[in-house]
């Protein structure tokens, strides 16, 4: 059993005019930060045999502070006003046997204290074999009130020294009543 607690402290200075930097991708935007994260984590462990442990189970909650922005924005309309508290976090982990896991997210606003979004993702896999299932909701941070569900089913098969394996892959939106995406792949490596 482990209980860890955790500071992370980011601080991303203004590089004043961007135009002379080239944008290859997402790590070369620059976001001015100057936030603390602070996580507390309850790690559960079991031995295998006698030098190694697994960890079967684990529960994160953290929220962030930033000391320069808003983390959470104002809602003018309803009176809310804007936060440098971020959302609280919980993230639970379980992995019984070696091949399962569930994980657990959930997240809450630091104003109105209303549930944003939780999402509970599992699967099991056996070599190259693998089954996920995944749902997610999100509710509006005023009211509480869902505005999105949706789930994800996902598996591949084929054997484990064999050339060939099957892909599927199905997403759908629950709360409008819509396929959102279906794939099928046969997929071969040639010699």
């Amino acid at each position: 059993h482990l209980i860890e607690p955790r500071f992370e402290y980011t601080y991303v200075s203004n590089p004043g005019d961007l135009s002379g930097i080239p944008i290859f991708d997402e790590k070369d935007s620059v976001i001015v930060t100057n936030q603390v994260v602070t996580t507390l984590g309850n790690h559960l462990f079991i031995k295998q045999g006698k030098e190694s442990a697994r960890e079967v189970a684990s529960l994160e909650i953290s929220q962030g502070y930033s000391f320069s922005t808003a983390l959470t924005p104002a809602e003018p309309t309803l009176l809310l006003p804007e936060n440098r508290k971020g959302p609280l976090q919980a993230w639970l982990r379980l992995s019984p046997i070696p091949n399962a896991s569930l994980d657990v997210r959930t997240y809450w606003d630091a104003v109105t204290h209303e549930k944003i979004s939780t999402s509970l993702t599992g699967g099991v896999f056996q070599g190259t074999n693998a089954i996920n299932v995944s749902w997610s909701s999100g509710n509006n941070r005023t009211n509480g009130q869902p505005i999105s569900s949706q789930v994800r089913f996902g598996g591949v098969y084929g054997p484990t020294k064999g050339p060939w394996r099957l892909e599927a892959q199905v997403a759908y939106d629950i709360q409008n009543q819509a396929l959102q995406e279906q794939r099928f792949a046969l997929r071969w490596l040639g010699t």
